[in-house]
């Protein structure tokens, strides 16, 4: 898929969780810093926090915008098109590809933000290395002070960039 973080949601965020949420996306990406990187997403659609989503993207500009990135207090249903493994689990799929551009910190730091409000609700995949998400941990505990890095699968085979890494890490 290209640079991209994964998440499964298993349940719904509570009421208390999702305003701390809330507050603490409103926080981080409502700053002078964070307006400099985070825009509307493609569709002309405005940066969002709400009651129901956080979503944003980086700016509509030379090519600083990638997928949007969209959490939702409500898990939702699992689609019909899912194997039955992940009927059963019960989980629902999220995904958002940065391409590593400049917005990808932001994206980091929400997933990071979310799990230590919620821990149990998410459970997030990257193809990032460890290190390249010390930007996103950085404005997480600058918006919420403590924060402690949730555990992160990182799946060398999830991306092709990954495999040539581990090709040059071994000297190949």
């Amino acid at each position: 898929m290209g640079y991209t973080h994964y998440w499964d949601q298993a349940k719904d965020f509570t009421d208390r969780q999702w305003k701390d949420i809330q507050r603490n996306a409103e926080r981080l990406l409502l700053t002078e810093q964070a307006q400099a990187t985070v825009d509307a997403d493609p569709n002309g659609d405005a940066l969002v926090i709400n009651d129901e989503v956080v979503r944003f993207n980086g700016k509509n500009y030379d090519d600083l915008s990638h997928e949007t990135f969209l959490l939702e207090k409500k898990k939702g249903d699992v689609p019909d098109w899912c194997s039955d493994e992940v009927k059963k689990k019960g989980v629902v799929f999220n995904f958002c590809k940065t391409a590593q551009k400049p917005y990808d910190k932001y994206v980091t730091a929400m997933l990071i933000i979310a799990d230590n409000l919620a821990p149990g609700v998410l459970h997030i995949r990257s193809d990032g290395w460890f290190h390249e998400w010390n930007e996103g941990f950085a404005l997480a505990n600058k918006v919420l002070p403590g924060v402690i890095m949730p555990y992160i699968k990182i799946d060398p085979s999830l991306s092709a960039r990954n495999k040539t890494q581990k090709m040059i890490d071994h000297g190949h």
